[in-house]
């Protein structure tokens, strides 16, 4: 009991103790973003989508000091029957947000297509915009989308032989196979393969702003979709456009109308034009104290604050620009669910502390049974150690893929490095260069080894192009501009590693776009320096559902392996625990008395064993049950008449007092326990004449009946011998003589005797081997009344002649006379009483009467010797003389 309230106590500790952990440090936590991917601003509400299952976060406090607060959590763009997404774009609108998914393939793993869906809140339904399917990943080019103020959609598209602009008049158009279904009004320009459009705006007049990657301007489209001028100039200082990207219209505070926004992501700034084209503002956040090396601009929003705000997808911050830049790179989050669960549980375990009694006796009156208990244990270990193994074997498979990945894009590295011309290569250094001979050459050499569509899980690559520091995507397959910023935080430590060393790297890392599989080999120049670097990559989407499909499986295996054992455990425990409840039977039956009861059990086996030697303890069980109850009998029979030999012999021996209440010479008291039922202690006292008093006590040898038969022959022994003498010597001599002869039991007896001349107080004793009595006289000194000789006990020498000693009792001595059964009276830690005690105790007998001498030296011993059991008869007897004419019982 004391062990299960213990490991109760223990375990609700641990609870109370790692809920208190987990509501200090999991509860109210500041979390940094994984991965996002996709953002947008409205209102006062930050939307960012992680890659992880898409996820959503909405945040609070834009603007504010405190920072951002979670509000909520969400998944949005689920699988379906066509396959998984990945968000890539968000756009917000009059009527609520807009997003942008990457639709690919569960088998294959590549891009099929391109879907916009409207939300109006995330909790709701979305509504779909547009959906675009291609049979290859080479006719799904990306897309871009915005609204007008009237909430008009415009597509901006890169689809050879259809024009760069989509007007989109209705909701839920589905385009496949670049069939342009109804509902779509084409505007702009006819792309061709080179076309490279990034971003698109139209402003409150219908006109149409898009970025352009193959020139780097900006295109300004009429309502009807008539291009007008090119906007911006393409170069690296801070106010032109380099790899041009995102383009919005924004209202400055103190502003008639908005400005023309343009992301010039190559020079990591945001260049403003106005009505006439010319530069009016630039905002440059490297150059205002901001945190990072590097930035990643991208889509702006003026709040009511007249703030600007973005989002750094490189870095995963949020950033506020005013006249300084602030970053938040994490945000506030509340687990108030768990946080109410932790608080329950320690709620619960307090309380347990104060009705723990009542849950161990719960707990106690539960029964577990065979089977139950049997898989408690081993489901989980089987269930343990097959995910384990899945983990491994899954570990050991992805390793495997990502060994396979790197061979292969080595092979394709090298291929690609042998191929294109290097001194081509480094010609290629201006914006403009995009398109040229060189470029071209390269770029088809490389498109034509790492053919994508030729060749499924074909990497694909990028030439990188390091400029002043940074990186750069160079020349790639996607044809972006040369210098589309590439940014390179400083923990994606291989794309610094294969700098330093000029030597292959592969690994994962983490971008704007998501997570990537990649290997890096460097191209140097002349001087050994490394110009470039070439890239061959593949987004780990495929390798996570690959382990996450393993992992799935292994986990049903899992599950359909516990299922299973936990069949064969219960039919296993059906047919081990049915001969035990068979037993079990057999056992309460014969529990109640049916000895005839016979277990059957047909398997041969240990269960046969079992029983057969169940059925034998029957039978020896009745035999046993039988011979106890004749046992029983005797035994009661035999106690009954060692409780009649107890009466006798308590009544054989004088146990009425006062014993002579008309004589006032002397007050005597004795008292005897047996250490069984009947015992060989005795004493005896009575009058020879009317002036001589005789008393005397014995120990036989030995307990029991033997012994209580010895003691009543003694005792008649006593009253027949001493008839008429005087003489205490010749008294104890002719019992001895009669005690010795035929003692074929060679029993003996200690024995003392003494006479008393009630007249004159002369003592006249006999000892036969006994302890010495004790004197206590009047004046308060005590006494050992000792022999000259030392005898032997009565019944060893039958020609032993005993001797008489005497004194003299004055009124008011007290003698006490008593067996060794006192003396060597022993306490549980086998101490015995000895005669110290003894004289202490009788000491303190002074001024008391027989009786309460007596009860005085038996409670001492009786304390002393409390939990102990007693091993010898226990007896004494004290005379008090008083002399003639006392008062008997008092002094």
């Amino acid at each position: 009991m004391k062990t299960r309230a213990i490991t109760l106590q223990l375990f609700l500790i641990l609870v109370a103790g790692i809920s208190v952990y987990l509501a200090a440090t999991r509860c109210f936590i500041t979390s940094k973003y994984d991965i996002p991917v996709a953002f947008t601003y409205q209102d006062d509400k930050l939307f960012v989508v992680e890659k992880s299952a898409n996820t959503l976060l909405q945040l609070s406090g834009v603007g504010k000091d405190g920072g951002l607060k979670l509000e909520k959590r969400s998944r949005i763009e689920g699988d379906d029957a066509n396959g998984y997404y990945m968000v890539r774009q968000m756009h917000s609108y009059q009527e609520g947000i807009i997003v942008g998914s990457y639709l690919y393939d569960f088998k294959t793993q590549s891009q099929t297509g391109i879907r916009y869906r409207k939300y109006r809140t995330f909790d709701g339904k979305p509504e779909d915009i547009l959906t675009l399917t291609m049979d290859k990943m080479k006719s799904a080019p990306d897309l871009a989308i915005c609204t007008d103020d009237k909430g008009v959609r415009y597509v901006l598209n890169n689809i050879p032989g259809r024009r760069n602009i989509w007007k989109l008049n209705v909701s839920g158009i589905e385009m496949r196979d670049g069939t342009l279904p109804a509902g779509i009004t084409e505007l702009g320009d006819v792309n061709t393969e080179n076309s490279n459009w990034m971003g698109i705006a139209v402003d409150s007049e219908g006109h149409i702003f898009v970025t352009s990657g193959a020139t780097g301007k900006v295109n300004e489209y009429s309502p009807d979709g008539t291009k007008l001028r090119e906007i911006g100039t393409v170069g690296f200082a801070k106010d032109e456009l380099l790899a041009a990207s995102n383009v919005y219209l924004i209202k400055l505070p103190g502003m008639e109308k908005p400005l023309l926004t343009v992301a010039s992501s190559g020079n990591r700034t945001w260049v403003q034009y106005g009505q006439d084209g010319k530069v009016v503002k630039v905002i440059d956040p490297l150059a205002s104290g901001y945190r990072f090396p590097d930035i990643l601009v991208n889509k702006i929003k003026v709040g009511k604050d007249g703030l600007c705000y973005s989002f750094d997808l490189a870095n995963s911050s949020a950033i506020v620009i005013g006249e300084k830049i602030k970053v938040f790179d994490n945000y506030f989050e509340s687990r108030w669910l768990l946080f109410v669960a932790c608080m329950l549980a320690i709620a619960l375990a307090i309380g347990g502390f104060f009705v723990q009694k009542r849950i161990l006796a719960l707990t106690a009156k539960a029964k577990l049974n065979f089977f139950l208990k049997f898989t408690v244990l081993f489901i989980p270990m089987l269930a343990a150690s097959s995910y384990i193994t899945g983990l491994w074997s899954s570990d050991i498979v992805m390793k495997n893929i990502q060994d396979e990945y790197i061979r292969r894009s080595a092979n394709i590295a090298n291929a690609i490095l042998c191929e294109i011309s290097i001194p081509d290569l480094r010609r290629i250094g201006k914006p403009e260069d995009l398109g040229s001979s060189e470029y071209e050459k390269i770029f088809q050499t490389a498109k034509k080894i790492a053919d994508i569509s030729k060749v499924e899980q074909t990497p694909k690559w990028i030439i990188h192009k390091l400029h002043r520091g940074h990186y750069y995507f160079g020349i790639n397959n996607w044809r972006g501009p040369i210098y589309e910023p590439f940014i390179v935080p400083r923990e994606r430590e291989m794309f610094f590693k294969v700098l330093a060393e000029k030597k292959p790297q592969s690994g994962r890392f983490k971008d704007d776009q998501g997570e990537w599989f990649s290997y890096l080999a460097p191209i140097t120049g002349e001087n050994g320096e490394v110009t470039n670097v070439l890239e061959l990559y593949r987004p780990t989407e495929a390798l996570d559902r690959a382990n996450s499909e393993i992992r799935r499986k292994v986990g049903f295996v899992m599950l359909a392996t516990s299922l299973a054992a936990a069949l064969v455990l219960l039919c296993f425990s059906y047919v081990f625990t049915r001969p035990l409840k068979t037993l079990i039977q057999g056992t309460r039956l014969v529990s109640k008395g049916d000895f005839e009861h016979r277990i059957e059990v047909r398997s041969r086996d240990e269960f046969k064993d079992l029983a057969d030697s169940f059925n034998k303890m029957i039978v020896d069980l009745k035999k046993y049950t039988t011979d106890l109850a004749e046992t029983t009998s005797q035994k009661e029979k035999i106690e009954s008449e060692l409780r009649i030999a107890h009466d006798i012999q308590m009544s054989i021996i004088p146990n009425i007092f006062p014993a002579f209440p008309h004589r006032s010479e002397f007050d005597i008291y004795a008292k005897l326990i047996p250490a069984k039922a009947v015992g060989g202690d005795l004493y005896d006292f009575f009058f020879l004449d009317e002036s001589h008093f005789c008393f005397a006590i014995g120990d036989v040898a030995g307990k029991g009946v033997p012994a209580s038969l010895y003691m009543a022959i003694t005792k008649t022994l006593l009253r027949a011998k001493g008839a008429g003498s005087m003489d205490s010597g010749r008294i104890i001599t002719e019992m001895n003589k009669s005690l010795s002869s035929d003692n074929s039991t060679c029993m003996f007896v200690t024995f003392f005797i003494g006479i008393i001349d009630l007249v004159t107080g002369a003592l006249e004793f006999s000892n036969a081997g006994h302890p010495y009595p004790l004197i206590l006289r009047n004046s308060g000194s005590l006494e050992k009344l000792e022999n000259e000789h030392t005898m032997p006990p009565l019944g060893v020498f039958d020609s032993d002649k005993y001797p008489a000693g005497r004194t003299v009792l004055s009124p008011g001595d007290s003698i006490l006379i008593y067996t060794d059964g006192v003396t060597e009276a022993a306490n549980i830690k086998y101490e015995l009483f000895d005669d110290d005690r003894m004289d202490n105790a009788f000491m303190r007998t002074k001024g008391l009467d027989s009786v309460e001498t007596i009860n005085l030296l038996f409670s001492e011993v009786a304390r002393f010797t409390e939990g102990a059991e007693q091993s010898d008869d226990i007896t004494a007897l004290n005379l008090i003389f008083h002399g003639t004419g006392r008062i008997p019982g008092k002094p």
